[in-house]
């Protein structure tokens, strides 16, 4: 017999996840009446609520364990002073639909985290945000990206994981310095999920774009 107690940790911004599961295994071998006089109910119990208070622990352990939740915030009176802000990165997550116009003065980014949330479109005023080395806008809504992607060629890391995109824009092929590309979860077309499941799938797929883009006909 197996008794699991499974406890899911999740912080405020929605970005550390630690899973704890532990399991309390005992024997089938072991006879219902030795085990009975050997494991109390009491004792079993016990148990179980040593692993809750473990997990509690853990909890309290990576609460605040997360580098993204530490900002500091401009007071008025620096914003009037003309202080401009130099976050490197910038996490906004929470059911957002739409993003403000006001993202794209934030030519300094260099990570910019729009997962989780309900974005539907992405407007092609991304393309401002030159330095960015990762993208994250993994488990939103997107059925399609805009072709100014392919302008952000610092990119290194671009996680589109469970959207709801069905073709990509050859423009993406221009992105030379990408490593990462995240496109599980997606309904993409089947040449371009064979492609990304090859062995180096992802540069596979980048240049089977970059050639499409400029008219070579991939063989």
């Amino acid at each position: 017999m197996i008794v699991e107690r499974r406890c899911t940790l999740k912080c405020d911004c929605g970005v550390i996840r630690c899973e704890i599961a532990l399991f309390i295994v005992v024997l089938q071998s072991v006879r219902e009446s030795e085990f009975r006089s050997k494991t109390s109910r009491g004792l079993l119990r016990a148990q179980v609520d040593e692993v809750y208070t473990m997990s509690r622990g853990n909890k309290d352990k990576y609460e605040n364990a997360n580098p993204r939740k530490t900002h500091t915030i401009m007071s008025p009176e620096d914003v009037a002073a003309g202080k401009k802000s130099y976050w490197s990165e910038l996490e906004i997550t929470g059911s957002i639909r739409n993003l403000s116009v006001d993202l794209w003065q934030l030519t300094h980014l260099t990570c910019l985290y729009l997962n989780d949330n309900c974005l539907s479109r992405l407007p092609g005023d991304i393309s401002r945000l030159s330095s960015l080395n990762v993208l994250d806008l993994s488990n939103n809504k997107l059925r399609s990206l805009p072709a100014e992607l392919g302008e952000l060629i610092y990119l290194r890391e671009l996680l589109l994981n469970n959207n709801l995109l069905r073709s990509l824009p050859y423009e993406l092929g221009k992105l030379f310095q990408l490593q990462s590309l995240g496109l599980n979860g997606n309904p993409l077309c089947k040449e371009f999920l064979k492609l990304y499941a090859e062995p180096n799938g992802t540069q596979k797929l980048l240049t089977y774009l970059l050639d499409s883009l400029t008219g070579i006909r991939p063989v």
